[in-house]
């Protein structure tokens, strides 16, 4: 068997309920790091979101962030790799947006620096916000003109599902961008429009990681639609008790509850098989 690279998502994956990778999980997967198995994250997430949730684990592989759109390497603190879209695309989007009516995230990097720039505080954004406080990403702009500045990597839209449908009818045959558009799990009725470059995906970010560093095999983990393309670069991938329906019908098996360690106890038992 080839070398192999073993890949988990983290909300509603890894993290439990609390939003934090519990302390049986930490100790059974630096156990198996250490023991060097090849393990790493591949998340929406940007690295000032999950960095504290990360540094218990003795991580030697960076981390895909952004569902692709970002591969960082946390043993250095530096950016291997972007997607942006193209000036021209990002402009375009954007005006569409505009015409909509929804106040969208635009994620950035604007003088070099990371930013999450956005006008219209909308009550999605706000609990945004409020969940990630003192982010220093966070930029809010005075017009929607100057939400067009710099390079565009991601875009997200939150809102009820009849508020964003017609958005999402417009994106979703677009061929050059990545579109998820899913309800948030531990918030009912919220729906998320998340728009990135097509190069963007967990599939591109685990090509990425399996060239660079000749992994021959990838064993996968899950819960949302997102983790769609990350099953697709997977030889296995494994969905979470308490995955998405269509996300579990793609899966090679279903294991544990990511409320009760279903990971790293899957890996405790059969990383050696």
């Amino acid at each position: 068997m080839g070398k192999t690279l073993y890949v988990s998502d983290l909300d509603g994956t890894l993290l439990n309920k609390n939003k934090v990778i519990s302390c049986r999980s930490i100790q059974i997967l630096n156990e198996l790091i250490d023991d060097g198995m090849a393990f790493t994250i591949a998340t929406a997430r940007s690295y000032h979101s999950c960095q504290k949730m990360l540094e218990p684990l003795n991580l030697a592989y960076p981390v895909i962030l952004y569902n692709g759109a970002l591969i960082y390497d946390t043993e250095d603190k530096v950016a291997l790799h972007w997607e942006f879209f193209e000036q021209e695309e990002a402009r375009r989007y954007l005006d569409w947006i505009r015409e909509s009516g929804i106040s969208p995230l635009v994620y950035r990097v604007v003088d070099h620096k990371e930013q999450v720039s956005w006008q219209t505080t909308t009550a999605p954004i706000a609990a945004y916000l409020a969940s990630r406080q003192g982010d220093t990403r966070f930029f809010q702009v005075a017009s929607f003109d100057e939400l067009y500045h710099g390079r565009i990597f991601y875009l997200t839209m939150m809102g009820t599902q009849a508020a964003l449908s017609p958005l999402y009818r417009r994106f979703k045959d677009e061929k050059q961008i990545q579109v998820v558009f899913s309800e948030e799990i531990d918030r009912p009725g919220e729906y998320w429009l998340e728009i990135m470059p097509k190069s963007a995906s967990k599939q591109n970010g685990v090509c990425y990681l399996k060239d660079r560093y000749g992994f021959e095999r990838v064993v996968s983990f899950g819960d949302s639609l997102n983790d769609l393309s990350l099953f697709a670069a997977s030889d296995e991938g494994y969905a979470l008790s308490n995955a998405h329906d269509l996300l579990k019908q793609q899966a090679t098996g279903i294991i544990g509850h990511h409320d009760e360690d279903g990971v790293a106890l899957y890996l405790k038992q059969h990383w050696l098989e």
